[in-house]
């Protein structure tokens, strides 16, 4: 999880100040730079599972909500067949419509 592309980004963009003060401008220790990255290493990995879990547990509920609509559409599906068939067995054809005019 820590190897990540896309944590290690995000770690340096979070550590971005700290490492250009090391690197660049030369006012903080390498080794005090490097802390950081590796904590922002840490977060960066949380924030990113937290963000991985939202997602999943949003996906699930879309689904079981989608499971639902088609569960209900079957069962409505199957009410229309069961009431043809009822109707067609007892020989009504539906309501007539009179032409009267």
């Amino acid at each position: 999880m820590f190897a990540r592309f896309s944590v290690l980004l995000l770690a340096a963009v979070l550590a971005a100040p700290a490492l250009w003060q090391a690197f660049v401008v030369g006012n903080l220790e390498v080794d005090t730079a490097l802390i950081r990255y590796l904590i922002a290493v840490v977060l960066a990995a949380a924030m990113l599972g937290f963000l991985q879990m939202l997602w999943r547990i949003y996906h699930r509920i879309q689904q079981e909500h989608e499971l639902q609509r088609k569960l209900e559409e079957l069962r409505a599906e199957s009410e229309r067949r069961r009431a043809a068939a009822a109707a067609e067995q007892n020989g009504d054809d539906g309501p007539q419509v009179s032409g009267a005019a």
